[in-house]
Order: C-alpha cells, then structure tokens, then sequence
C-alpha cells in the first residue's frame, strides 16, 4: 500500500483458497477456483509469536484489544517488524487494523470515564477467566511495574473472588495509562494521525437512532475516511 492511504473504517475476513478441499466433501469432489482475486488474510496475533508469524505471511493483522499503547509501541509493533523483516517485507505489505484499547465519544470526561471502567473489565477479566491473554498480561504488567498489583489480583482470583471486587482495588494511574489513544468523536481524525498513524483500519462504536445522530455519524464517518495515515510505525520504519 502506497504512503498517504486513505483511512478504512470497514473490515472483511475471508477464508479461502485458489481451490476448496474439505474431508467433508464427497469424494473427487473439487468447486474448482474462486471467481474473485484472492482475498486478504487477516490473522488475530497476541503472543509474541504468532505477532512475528503475521509479519512474515499475512496480509493484515488484529491486535488483542487487551494492551496499552505503552505496550503495543515498546513490545507490539517491534515484534511485528521481526517478523516482517524475516520474510524481507515491509510496512506497506501488512496492513494493522486498529491497536491498543480506546474508547471514542462526545465529551472528553465520558471518553475518559468509559476507557477506565473498559480497561478495568479488561484487567479483571485477563486475570481470573481468560487464560488467552496471560502472556500479554505477564508482559504488560512487567513492562509497566505493576508486579505488586500483579500479586495481589493473583490473590483475590485464589480466593474466589468476583471481577467487580477486583476492579475496585484497581488504581487510579494504572486505569489512566489505558486511556490513551482514546478521543473526543470530533477528536477522531487528529487521534489517528498521532496515535494510530501506523494502522490502516480501525472500528467505533456511534449510535444512530434518530436522523441527527445518524447525520452526525456520517459526518465523521466523512472525517475519518479523509484522514491519511502511513501505515508505518513512528521510528521503525
């Protein structure tokens, strides 16, 4: 993809392939090619691993939601480039579809409100019933020095506690380093180009019911699409 690309607020996963072969399918059977150009892949990439294998092969990558934008530039994105660099590709061969945590509204205190209660979900959650995001949390909570607070969320998950009793040991410092990249809605265009100028896609959430809100949703939705990004990560390119 060439420098300047115009931002994507849509995204498509298919899985395909030049020709289809199930076990389930009768024997000698074969539909034969798709009729289409061959669709991007996308691969869902958290641990450190399969963040280098979507540098090396595949055509764009989803980040885990679970990470600060701390972690997504000083662990992320450079093992992104690993990988990329293993398989002599650059940044305009993948495209990165969002990033850290974020959380878009009208008003800077509801978007600051609404990024601490989701990343104290998030926290909660990690640690008592999502063993998919241990190596991210191990990671990220050892990049940021919150080993006590570690400890002690251990701690209430070996006793049995609730995710809504965790939540509220959390501290104000480590919740406010989740807030950022996120934005004001009018904010949306700027945010993207200091914060997530090295993704090409990105998803929010706007609701629509009445004829003013969805005019104020097309009109970002105008901003967003006009706003340019590189696609390239500040200092690794």
């Amino acid at each position: 993809m060439p420098s300047g690309t115009p931002f994507k607020t849509t995204l498509s996963l298919i899985s395909s392939a030049s020709t289809i072969a199930s076990s389930s399918c009768p024997r000698g059977y074969n539909p034969g090619p798709i009729q289409f150009p061959r669709p991007k892949v996308f691969l869902g990439a958290i641990s450190n691993a399969m963040v280098r294998v979507a540098g090396e092969v595949a055509d764009g990558v989803l980040p885990g939601g679970f990470m600060t934008e701390k972690y997504v530039r000083e662990v992320y994105l450079p093992m992104l480039k690993v990988g990329l660099d293993r398989a002599g590709r650059t940044w305009n061969d993948i495209e990165i579809h969002g990033g850290p945590v974020a959380v878009f509204d009208e008003s800077e205190s509801e978007v600051e409100g609404k990024a601490q209660e989701q990343a104290a979900r998030l926290i909660a959650n990690a640690f008592s019933v999502n063993p998919y995001f241990v190596r991210v949390r191990e990671k990220l909570f050892e990049l940021h020095g919150w080993h006590d607070l570690a400890e002690r969320l251990h701690a209430l998950v070996r006793e049995g506690k609730s995710q809504e009793e965790m939540q509220r040991i959390l501290p104000e410092d480590v919740l406010q380093a989740f807030v950022p990249p996120s934005s004001t809605l009018d904010g949306l265009p700027e945010t993207l180009q200091t914060h997530f100028e090295y993704a090409r896609r990105i998803e929010f959430n706007m609701l629509a019911r009445t004829p003013t809100e969805r005019d104020r949703l097309r009109h970002i939705l105008k901003q967003v699409q006009a706003t340019e990004t590189p696609g390239v990560p500040a200092g690794l390119g």
